[in-house]
């Protein structure tokens, strides 16, 4: 909802990025987004707000699962609070335009997942469905055939199909949801358990590389952040406490602005890694490397290569002081666990 021609277009032009947007539709009062929402399918709602002690439409909280992105057309958001109280997914500011895409982007990531979940639920309930109705007519087929036996002694009660049936594995019906790959929310990147697990199986496999790499990079786009992951890491527990609402805005910038690193820097490094590596995010700031080799590779050398396949991601980093990597090359007889050479990587960073 939006309105201002002017920020409706702008707003539309960094949707139409994204090819996975079916259709945009514009409104420019709350009775006409409360019509629209009620007679069409509608994931992710955009609204442009200009007064920002204005409310927000309550017809939005008819719709649960309806996620909702408020951009201010202000230089900064000063209550950001009170639009989550309404029910909005996330608070932008139109003067930060990386952050806005970023919470666009990721925003459209997490309908594209919850619209693949329902269909896996379905699926799965289509399933237990046939299932069901196989078991209730082979019994209705049993008990025809039982009603119909002789007493001839060969005929054995106990070898009917229904005691067969019973007697076998019942077979299982996956959830379907439950194999969705775990990938980090912001950024669609394999998440810390993901890598962990594929890399337990690279170690386990009978099949496998003589030798491995593994890379922890971490990357310190502002040194404010840098300081609050460090020091969350070295405790072991989430760091707690009140902010104020300028505070709590430049955390959450900090945070969309790290998100968008480690996504570019994660694109970067596809390019030109092996497609047998193993990576995926650990960490708020830090991405994991596992590279199988034939040879034995030297560390730095693995480590300047990565380097200079970042560069600085577009100008958001500086490549020689924003990223830190820490390297072990180990024989994949090694008697470390994948968790175990995490954690050295992790020791070694901090």
């Amino acid at each position: 909802m939006c309105n201002d021609a002017d920020n409706h277009k702008l707003v539309s032009g960094w949707l139409g990025v994204s090819k996975r947007v079916q259709s945009v539709t514009a409104v420019s009062s709350e009775y006409g987004l409360n019509q629209y929402l009620s007679h069409a399918g509608c994931q992710l709602c955009i609204l442009v707000v200009d007064d920002q002690d204005k409310p927000l439409p309550k017809c939005t909280l008819a719709f649960p699962q309806l996620r909702v992105l408020v951009i201010t057309t202000s230089n900064r958001c000063s209550q950001p609070d009170l639009f989550y109280q309404q029910g909005a997914t996330d608070v932008v500011t139109l003067h930060e335009p990386t952050a806005a895409q970023h919470a666009i982007s990721r925003l459209i990531d997490e309908c594209m997942m919850q619209l693949k979940l329902a269909q896996a639920h379905t699926q799965n309930n289509a399933l237990l469905q046939e299932n069901k109705t196989l078991r209730e007519k082979l019994k209705s087929d049993t008990q025809v055939r039982s009603m119909k036996a002789s007493n001839d002694q060969l005929h054995d009660l106990n070898n009917t199909p229904s005691t067969l049936f019973s007697n076998m594995n019942t077979p299982i019906i996956e959830n379907i949801m439950a194999k969705t790959d775990l990938r980090d929310n912001a950024t669609g990147l394999p998440s810390r358990d993901t890598v962990l697990d594929r890399f337990r199986k690279m170690l386990l496999s009978d099949v496998k590389a003589p030798r491995f790499t593994a890379m922890l990079v971490s990357i310190f786009n502002e040194h404010d952040t840098k300081t609050i992951n460090e020091s969350g890491r070295k405790r072991g527990t989430r760091t707690n406490r009140v902010a104020s609402d300028a505070q709590g805005k430049r955390l959450r910038s900090q945070t969309n602005v790290q998100d968008l690193t480690l996504h570019r820097a994660a694109d970067a490094l596809q390019k030109c890694i092996a497609q047998s590596t193993i990576y995926g995010r650990i960490g708020q700031n830090a991405l994991l490397l596992i590279q199988p080799s034939d040879v034995e590779p030297v560390p730095r050398d693995a480590a300047n290569r990565v380097r200079q396949s970042l560069g600085s991601l577009g100008g958001l980093i500086d490549g020689q002081n924003d990223v830190h990597i820490n390297t072990m090359n180990l024989p994949s007889t090694t008697t470390f666990s994948a968790d175990e050479v995490v954690q050295q990587l992790e020791t070694l960073a901090d």
